[in-house]
């Protein structure tokens, strides 16, 4: 049988966000890499200028949860592009 706690994790997700592992799983589309100057700058501002509160508010509105999955951040399918090919947009 599973304690309140673990059915917690298991139904809600982690609590515990490390958004380095967020950008180490992140994957880039729509010719944007992981050297493109826009993406450095958002993973900047994220890790440098966000405190906690402001990280879980960009997962909950880039994921639907402010939560991580049980396997974490790095697991968790991330994906960043354009919003269309003639712009230098994030959608």
């Amino acid at each position: 049988m599973f304690q309140p706690e673990e059915l917690e994790l298991l139904i809600c997700g982690s609590k515990t966000l490390d958004f380095g592992d967020l950008e180490k799983s992140a994957r880039y589309v729509d010719g944007y890499t992981e050297d493109s100057e826009i993406i450095a700058w958002m993973w900047e501002i994220i890790n440098d200028e966000m405190d906690e509160v402001k990280r879980k508010k960009f997962l909950q509105f880039t994921t639907g949860s402010d939560r991580a999955p049980v396997s974490g951040l790095i697991n968790m399918p991330f994906y960043i592009g354009r919003l269309g090919p003639d712009t230098d947009r994030l959608p």
